[in-house]
């Protein structure tokens, strides 16, 4: 089984006729023309899907859009493969594709209405009772509560170990910039724990 087909294999809901044409063009390329491109990328891209799908889930934060969002970054990066620059950072180029990929569905559905008929209570659960478990979720509730700004940056330095070099280049702001978000999100999530800034 070819990479391109196991990508395809991994995204089986292509609701997009264009979708699905970019994917009947890859796959009905040579496959030394595919190889040139990403070399040894495929692989890479592969091995990057838990962080993608991690990285798409704190921006959604719900599991349906979060592998939305990873379907239609690969798909981005498989149709426009010519525009990546070999020996440039794969990781990066594949954030920043899935951030504005997000940006853009969020300036979207700002232009849509919803009715109030269309909603679906969320299903009741019982918590944890494990202290780590409790103390996690309450962690991550925390994180999530951050404005969007400090979530983002806070999850691709501490969480993901991306550089501030990388992350200035996927979130498009200055290296000070994510200096100084990552330092207010941690003082923020340090706060509502109730801690003093490390």
């Amino acid at each position: 089984m070819t990479i391109l087909k196991s990508i395809v294999a991994m995204m089986p809901n292509l609701r997009n006729y264009g979708q699905r044409r970019t994917l009947i063009t890859m796959r009905n390329a040579t496959p030394s023309k595919q190889d040139d491109t990403f070399g040894d990328g495929y692989d890479d891209i592969i091995s990057l899907l838990p962080k993608l799908r991690a990285f798409a889930w704190s921006l959604t934060r719900n599991g349906h859009d979060a592998d939305d969002l990873v379907q239609d970054t690969l798909l981005k990066a498989i149709a426009n493969h010519g525009k990546f620059q070999k020996g440039t950072n794969l990781r990066a180029w594949l954030f920043t594709i899935m951030r504005n990929t997000f940006y853009n569905r969020v300036h979207a559905a700002k232009r849509e209405r919803t009715s109030a008929n269309g909603c679906v209570a969320e299903t009741v659960s019982t918590p944890d009772t494990q202290e780590w478990s409790v103390f996690g979720r309450e962690l991550l509730a925390m994180i999530g509560q951050l404005p969007r700004k400090y979530r983002e940056v806070l999850i691709l330095v501490v969480m993901f170990g991306e550089s501030y070099e990388d992350a200035a280049t996927i979130c498009n702001c200055a290296i000070g910039t994510i200096k100084s978000r990552v330092s207010r999100a941690r003082a923020l999530v340090m706060n509502k724990l109730g801690r003093d800034p490390v």
